[in-house]
Formats: C-alpha cells, structure tokens, sequence
C-alpha cells in the first residue's frame, strides 16, 4: 500500500511523503476500498480524508500543523475489515529504516488482531521495557524457561515491526528494573535486581546504528540517589502519567535471596517520582510521601487528572496486601479502598471518571470507584481468567476497554449484552506478559507463562487495536441514539439526556448523553422523575431532549432513596460512575 501525502503545514516547500504498510495478521481478505483519515482533535465535517479503489492511488494535498496521525482503514464493502495508524506525523523517524525517502509506517493488521514479532528470541518472561522518541522499544532482562535472570537486550522497530537480540549484552543479569526513556535513543534502567543483591544505582543504556550495525552501549551503573539519600528498589510499582510524562516508583523491597526475588521482610514503603530533565543524567528523582502500607510486586496507576493509585503486593511478612491507595495532587497516599478474601491484586487500570479496574492473580476483576466497589462478574463484563503464577498485567486501550491476559474487555460499557464487547486473542494461554502501549496505539506483549510458569511462544506479540477514541472516530449525533454511562456524584442531581439531535458538533460541558443511577454492590434503586422534560440548546448548535432526575444516597452500605422521583420498573445489574468520552464507541 503506497499514498503520496504532500506535507505543506511545516515545511516551507511542500514535501512529498510515502504512507508505508507495515502489515502485521489478518489481512487475508481482500478490500473494495481503502479509507486514509488525518487523525488530530477537529471539529466534525473539517477533517481531512480519501477514499481509494483497489489499484488507485492518491493524494492530500495538505497535512493540518495540529494533525496527530494518519489512519488507513480496509474496507470490504462497508465492513472495516483491517486497520492501522501511523506513529505520529514525524516522516524523519523513517530515514534508513523504511528507504531513502520520507514515509510514515502504518502497523496494518485486523482489527483487535495480535500478531507475533518476527525476530524475537524465545523461552523468556519478566522482561522489563520502554518505547524511546523514535519508535524503537528496548527490552531488559527478564528470566529464563528455568527461572534464571537473563542479560539480553532487545531491540523492536516499531517502524519496521522487527525484534532482534543485540550483541552487547549486560555486564549482568537483571530482573525487576524499570526502564525509562531519558533521550531519543537513550534509556535508564532503574533499580532491580542482580546477582542476588539490590545496588543504589541506575544503567545508561544508549542505542547505536541501525540496519545489520544496530547495537547498543551499555555503560557503568551510576549512583541512583534522591535528596542525597541513595536509593535502592527491586519489583518495585511503576506508572507513567499521562499529564506530564512523569513517573511514578512506589514500594518494592531492598533484599533478595539467591534467584533475585524479595526477600519479604524488606518490603518498602518509598516512594520517589522520576521526571525528565535537560540536564545530565536525563532526569531527576524526587522523594514523595510513602506509601500508608508497605509492599512489593504491587501495581501502579495513574489517571488522566494525575491522580495516581497503588494496590496489591505483598508486605513485610509476605501476605498479600488488600488495601488499595490513591494519592491526589498535593496529597499524602490515603486508603480509599480494602479487598476482602486475601486475593491478590496484581494489575491495576483506570478510566475515565475515576473508574479504577483491579486483576487478581486468582482471576478475579474488581471494581473501585469514589461511590463503590463490586467484582466485574466473569463471563459478562469481564473475561473468566485462570490462575497467573507470575501475576497478570493490565493495560489500557482507547475507547475505555481493557486489556487483560489474552482478553479486550469494556468494564464500562452501556451495552445491552455487555459480553457482546468481550474480545479473545489468540495470544495462547498467556499471563504475566509485559502489556508496553505504544503511539500508534498498538500494544507491545513481552513474555509471559502458561498455567505451569513456562514460557509462552511466541514471546513477542504486537496488539493491533480496533481504532477508536476522540480522535480516531466521531460519533453520528444526526439521529437518536441509546447510549448510557453514569456521570453522577452522590448526593448531587443527574441530567438524562434522552437521546439528541444536531446540526453539527454538540460542544458543551453538558454533551447529549444518557446518564444512570449507580447500582451494584449496594443494590442502588434507580430513580426516574415523573414526566418532567425539557428542551436545551447547547451553544446554538443543536437541540437535546432533557430529562431531569436526582437521588441522594441515605448510607453506602445500605440503599440510596430517590428524592421527588418514583424508582424505575427496571433495575440495571451493574453501573459505575464513569464518563464516557466524546468521541467513543459504544
């Protein structure tokens, strides 16, 4: 697949761009047409986008300077049958990896399709990773069939969609690190573990070349201090904040036995945040407020307001630890929540609305949220996972669904059958794989074990997600539409927007929705008013129909009681306070 694409936004003269395939699986079927989308945040009706024939070529005369992307979408008739979207709009990044000439790499493959690597060695798990500035990921580490620490270094082109090992290896083996990018090519192992002990340091790690002279420079290991104060970590909690790319390492321990796993009695509770910075080293490490409850192996979070979570681990004593903490801008770590059953939670993701999703090893999904908590029921809103020896990563993809072992599933969604959004990959009977989400919104799998702790072939997959979220689609607002989330606080009064018309673009703090009391764990009645309705308009650009009903909540743990409002005939079995985004599927 080729498209001209003359760029005209940036450069002073215009400048010719190739649109490349990089085709992942799942293409077997032949397109009617292909469908090449500039993706940015644009208003309806001002995008810009081309429809191309089998055997046609074309092109866009202008890229917009604010467009993200360019999606290329398969078509059999109206059906999208394959997908892509280009990493970014930076053509330079394919200089020598994708010919001569600029280009910009579409990963092209069915949707909700995981496709395997070519290249990636074999017969490894816990590997740690990171993707750099220039589309190139570098996995560290991890552990071997029989257990043992590894010293390789992976390198994956996401341009290309290749892996390979690089000659220069570690000086040592290395588990339980984190790896963060600190320059285009540059990256920063953080903490873990080697040769049975944990270092106050950090390993620069620069890559080099490209093609057949691709490589890397591993250099001495530097002191890792904050404040002044060395700090050490192994299998420690880490997340990315997706407002200010700051990250997030929370707990982990300070010994380890022989095969480098925590030796339980030196659980930690630090915290530290690591940011960026245009001098050497690349970044900084800031001491924050500790965690309220000691832990390792326990899993991070953070929201798209820069609220973070931790939840799950073990403590000091070497029990699971139930309580989960949430820390707000400026705050100290609080306890907003405490698991019952001694499950252990080992995967954490959040949606929109402060919808916190929680993985068990055991293969139970929780559920948190400012007004409730509950377990995702298996089969429905959540897939029935077996048990994971090595514990089970989540990660979150657009348009509010999840992604858990071989599993996409909408923890949120507003369908009438939720198990309709259950998604099966086939990525084998796979737990405790590193689940990296990359620009182009695919998902990177490194690793992971079978129901026995062995490795799973083949270790490296590439997830190509159904394209979605404000800026991959734009919803039909010319028609009626049934769509249902909540986006109630307690005790205030909720708008249902019972469907909605418009000219256009609809774009207020009050969008057409359809909003619903919470129910679940509490069995919350839902509330209705009688008949009252009006009409609103939202800035002059359409017209809603407007429901009003409100309830205020008597105690959580009994049933909320509707206030000027005769409950519904219907119940919902499960709601959560969640906003869905403008822009979303349903």
């Amino acid at each position: 697949m080729g498209l001209s694409v003359i760029l005209l936004a940036a450069c002073a003269e215009p400048e010719e761009v190739r649109l490349i395939a990089v085709e992942g699986c799942g293409l077997d079927q032949e397109f009617s047409g292909l469908r090449i989308r500039v993706l940015g945040d644009f208003a309806p009706g001002v995008g810009q986008e081309l429809v191309l024939a089998p055997g046609e070529s074309g092109s866009l005369t202008e890229l917009r300077a604010d467009a993200v992307g360019v999606a290329a979408e398969g078509l059999f008739g109206t059906t999208v049958t394959a997908v892509g979207r280009s990493y970014g709009v930076d053509a330079s990044l394919a200089g020598g990896r994708l010919g001569s000439t600029p280009a910009l790499a579409v990963y092209f493959a069915a949707p909700d399709r995981a496709c395997a690597v070519a290249g990636a060695p074999a017969g490894r798990f816990a590997l740690a990773g990171a993707e750099s500035q220039r589309g190139e990921v570098l996995l560290v580490g991890g552990r071997s069939q029989s257990g043992a620490a590894l010293d390789a270094l992976i390198h994956v082109d996401l341009l290309t969609g290749e892996a390979r090992a690089l000659e220069t290896r570690l000086e040592q083996s290395l588990v339980g690190a984190s790896v963060v990018a600190i320059g285009p090519r540059r990256f920063a192992l953080i903490g873990g573990a080697r040769a049975g002990a944990v270092f106050s340091t950090w390993i620069p790690v620069t890559l080099t070349g490209a093609g057949d002279g691709l490589d890397a420079i591993v250099e001495e290991p530097q002191p890792l201090v904050a404040m002044g104060v060395p700090v050490a970590m192994h299998e420690h909690a880490f997340a990315r904040s997706p407002v200010d790319g700051a990250v997030l390492l929370a707990g982990g321990c300070t010994t380890v036995t022989a095969d480098d796993r925590c030796v339980v009695g030196s659980a930690e509770n630090q915290v530290h945040w690591l940011r960026s910075s245009t001098e050497e080293p690349g970044f900084e490490l800031e001491q924050a407020p500790g965690l309220a409850r000691r832990r390792f192996a326990a899993a991070g979070v953070i929201d798209g307001s820069g609220v973070a979570y931790v939840a799950g681990g073990f403590d000091e004593s070497g029990a699971a630890v139930a309580e989960v903490e949430r820390l707000l801008p400026g705050k100290s770590w609080e306890v907003v929540h405490t698991l019952a059953g001694g499950e252990r939670v080992s995967g954490a993701a959040v949606l929109d609305g402060e919808l916190l999703v929680l993985a068990t090893i055991e293969g139970t999904v929780h559920w948190w949220s400012p007004v409730g908590a509950g377990i995702l029921e298996a089969g429905s809103r959540a897939p029935t996972l077996d048990v994971a020896p090595e514990g089970r990563a989540l990660a979150m993809l657009s348009g509010e669904r999840v992604l858990a072992d071989g599993w996409i599933f909408a923890p949120g969604s507003a369908a009438v059958d939720p198990a309709g959004e259950l998604r099966a990959l086939d990525t084998g009977d796979r737990s405790g794989a590193l689940l990296l989400p990359v620009v182009d919104g695919t998902v990177v799998i490194a690793g992971g074990v079978d129901a026995a702790s062995l490795p799973v072939e083949p270790t490296l997959l590439r997830l190509r997600p159904a394209l979605d979220g404000p800026d991959e689609w734009i919803p039909e607002l010319t028609g009626n539409a049934a769509d249902a989330f909540v986006t109630n606080a307690p005790g205030e009064p909720r708008w249902s927007w019972a469907g909605c018309t418009s000219m256009g673009s609809i774009r207020a703090s009050r969008r057409c929705r359809w909003c619903r009391p919470m129910s679940g764990a509490f069995a919350a009645r839902r509330c209705a008013s009688s008949s009252r309705s009006r009409s609103t308009t939202a800035r002059g650009r359409g017209w809603c129909s407007v429901t009003v009903a409100s309830w205020s909540p008597s105690r959580w743990a009994g049933r909320p009681s509707c206030v000027g409002a005769r409950p519904m005939a219907r119940r919902p079995r499960w709601a959560v306070p969640w906003r869905r985004r403008r822009g979303t599927r349903r």
